[in-house]
């Protein structure tokens, strides 16, 4: 029965007929190829062993180590791409501290890295696969031809002149015409179209005159007179503001290239003193003109913007690199801002009667204090905000409360009314009372309500009805203090 099971096993699996009597040939696995271990050399073709580990889709996984086959060949390429360059460009410069053919350190921009990649994916060939029946892995070894390598490369280096000298032409014409931001971008442009050359000179004649120049040189010596012939002009200086305020005017900087205005000129705008919000990022018009608003200032004192124009990003931060020593114009706005003015005044009784040292007042002035803010002194707005317009205020009339700011110099003026009431309520022959109070902190210039707080229901028990209310109004002034001040901070 067993011998009977195993002969079908093996008649279904060599696809054998039935009538068909032929013994049956079972092959081992073929044997590790040596180039598993060990890649073939050849001064012919470069070679390249990729692996990849069983998933259980044998498509897929002989892909992966195809393409780890062709990546072990693209590292090899980096390796010799110098070398291939500077042969193609004929250098031969071996004098003391000068790069020989041979002596191309693997420093590449992504352009160069892209190149490589392309040409492994492009130019190799898979030549052989192998499947480890043991470990499961599957493997493949892919060649590159040295003479397709070395031709790829050639067409990449022409392609690359060309295109570098291209881009020189369009900014030799774009400074002619006065746009220096495209002038300075199309010969970050031809820098950068040079990569593939690294750092081997390239010779050609730029002004027909029949003579070679080096084109670096002269690419780096036209963006630095540019960039030296930039000045960035003020506007709006001197400007004075208040904390948590805007500015009232925009900075706006104008740049020039030899008294020109410049276009299309990308800026950066920063406070290098102080804080505040402003548009950190602007492009000059046709007038040569970028501004920036700043929404909000947040420290006292002496601030400073500076305005710079942005050549990283018309150029590139590689191309910029390159060009050590290369200092990007600046310009710098100085304002002053002063703290925010403010008067407090609170209208406060104690089961009827008028509180005349305020407790709410008194809480609140502590902590604008202590908030950096400029508080007119009680004492000055007693005089200047009687508590009638207080009132009044507290009814909805904010022209009384624009008008008493105004008058005492305040941005800002914060009023409202505190009370308490008795309640039946007992806790043994402790009396009690509650609190409340209502606050609004008004903008005089505008009349925008800032911010508004409302507490009630704030309960105290003391011996004495009287004193159990003025216990309630320290308890709702504390509470409703940080409320109000809280949203006027920057």
């Amino acid at each position: 029965m067993l011998r009977r099971s195993v002969a079908v096993f093996l008649f279904l699996l060599c696809g054998v007929g039935c009538a068909s009597q032929r013994p049956v040939t079972v092959t081992s696995p073929s044997p590790r190829p040596r180039w598993v271990d060990t890649p073939p050399s050849s001064p012919e073709f470069f070679y390249g062993v990729g692996a990849a580990p069983a998933t259980g889709y044998p498509a897929e996984d002989r892909q992966k180590a195809d393409y780890a086959a062709r990546v072990d060949i693209a590292s090899q390429l980096e390796i010799k791409i110098g070398s291939v360059v500077a042969d193609l460009m004929q250098y031969k410069q071996t004098s003391a501290g000068k790069k020989t053919r041979g002596e191309f350190s693997a420093q590449y921009s992504q352009k160069i890295s892209a190149i490589v990649d392309t040409t492994a994916l492009e130019g190799s060939k898979i030549v052989q696969r192998w499947r480890d029946p043991q470990t499961d892995t599957y493997y493949s070894l892919a060649s590159m031809s040295r003479l397709e390598f070395r031709t790829r490369i050639k067409k990449q280096v022409e392609n690359a002149q060309k295109l570098a000298l291209d881009q020189y032409r369009y900014a030799s014409e774009a400074q002619r015409a006065g746009n220096v931001t495209a002038a300075l971008r199309y010969y970050a442009n031809a820098l950068s179209e040079l990569e593939v050359l690294q750092d081997i000179p390239f010779e050609v004649d730029l002004d027909g005159d029949g003579t070679k120049e080096y084109f670096r040189p002269e690419v780096k010596r036209r963006i630095e007179g540019i960039v030296s012939g930039l000045q960035i002009l003020t506007k709006n200086n001197n400007q004075k503001g208040k904390v948590g305020k805007p500015l009232p005017r925009p900075l706006v900087a104008r740049v020039l290239y030899r008294g020109t205005p410049v276009r299309d000129m990308p800026l950066v705008f920063i406070f290098v003193r102080g804080q505040g919000q402003l548009d950190e990022k602007a492009e000059t018009n046709s007038e040569g003109e970028a501004s920036s608003k700043v929404y909000r200032l947040e420290s006292v004192g002496t601030l400073v913007v500076e305005a710079r124009a942005e050549l990283s990003e018309i150029m590139g931060a590689r191309a910029l690199e390159a060009l050590k020593g290369v200092e990007a114009p600046r310009g710098r706005f100085t304002f002053s801002a002063e703290a925010v003015r403010v008067v407090v005044r609170i209208s406060e009784e104690n089961l009827g009667v008028r509180v005349l040292d305020s407790f709410v007042e008194a809480a609140i002035v502590a902590e604008l204090t202590r908030a950096g803010f400029a508080v007119i002194s009680p004492e000055e707005a007693r005089k200047g905000f009687p508590l009638a317009e207080v009132q009044q205020a507290m009814g909805g009339e904010y022209r009384a409360i624009q008008e008493a700011g105004k008058r005492l110099g305040a941005d800002v003026v914060i009023v409202g009314r505190a009370s308490t009431i008795f309640s039946s309520q007992a806790l043994g022959t402790a009396k009690c009372c509650y609190a409340r109070a209502t606050v609004r902190a008004i903008d005089t210039s505008s009349g925008e309500v800032l911010a508004a707080a409302d507490l009630s229901q704030v309960k105290e028990f003391a011996n004495t009805a009287q004193k159990a209310g003025l216990k309630a109004l320290r308890e709702v002034s504390a509470r409703i203090a940080p409320e109000i001040v809280r949203p006027l901070q920057p």
